[in-house]
């Protein structure tokens, strides 16, 4: 008897411990996931936060595509998605990976001023720079040959032997010196497939010495042969068909 009212009171404390257990939220489910909450779990949720990794450049977006939009994911597994929802306090820079720990707001926290903010930033936890493709990088600036040969380790240049390459972006060409002679030459750059080819190149005829010509000769054939270009910590990168770089620093 003693047994059975023992037994009693534990199943009736194990009930009321239970009543006293709040349901899960979706903004607890949301937040174990890592995923944002949908448009219509968002009304009635407390926010949520999430781990966020925002990609090094932007892609068109919009209806029309005039507008341009980051490049999200919530799980590195994932494949990139857009959002035109701004990310509040966040200052966003291209050419950098991050990773963000951010606050997914409710449709009732939105700013009063009608922005389109459906994320507030708590934490830059990862800023890394990476190689990006973008033209108004490399316009404008004075480019001065620093290596060049394999990709995986470009030689250097001639000492008192400046090679430079500069991009002009309206006329669609680029020119500079070889270390003797001057060159130029129409540049095709295609943004969505990030290619960027040069037509035949052009230059002058003067002799110098040997190595300086030879050094010239080689970078010419290289240049001609380039596909890709990239841009990390300040240096432009134009990479061949045949798996060599020209390696760059803006001069002066």
């Amino acid at each position: 008897m003693r047994f059975k009212a023992l037994f009693l009171i534990l199943i009736i404390s194990g009930l009321l411990l239970a009543a006293c257990i709040p349901a899960a939220t979706d903004a607890d489910q949301a937040a174990a996931s890592n995923q944002p909450m949908a448009a219509g779990e968002q009304e009635s949720a407390a926010s949520a936060r999430l781990l966020m990794i925002v990609a090094p450049q932007k892609v068109a977006c919009g209806e029309d595509g005039a507008q341009e939009c980051l490049q999200v994911k919530f799980d590195p597994n994932e494949d990139w998605q857009t959002i035109e929802a701004q990310i509040e306090g966040f200052d966003y820079q291209p050419g950098y990976r991050y990773t963000l720990l951010v606050e997914q707001l409710d449709t009732q926290a939105s700013p009063a001023d009608g922005a389109s903010a459906q994320f507030v930033l708590v934490e830059v936890q990862e800023q890394a720079e990476e190689m990006v493709v973008s033209v108004d990088r490399l316009a404008g600036v004075y480019w001065v040959l620093v290596g060049m040969g394999d990709v995986s380790a470009p030689a250097g240049v001639l000492e008192k032997v400046q090679v430079t390459l500069e991009y002009d972006a309206e006329e669609g060409r680029i020119f500079g010196s070889g270390g003797c002679n001057r060159y130029f030459g129409s540049v095709d750059v295609d943004a969505e497939a990030l290619t960027f080819s040069i037509g035949p190149i052009g230059s002058g005829r003067m002799g110098c010495s040997e190595q300086i010509m030879a050094q010239e000769s080689g970078y010419l054939n290289k240049l001609g042969d380039v596909t890709n270009f990239a841009i990390k910590d300040g240096m432009l990168y134009l990479f061949t068909s045949e798996d060599d770089v020209l390696l760059f620093t803006p001069g002066t």
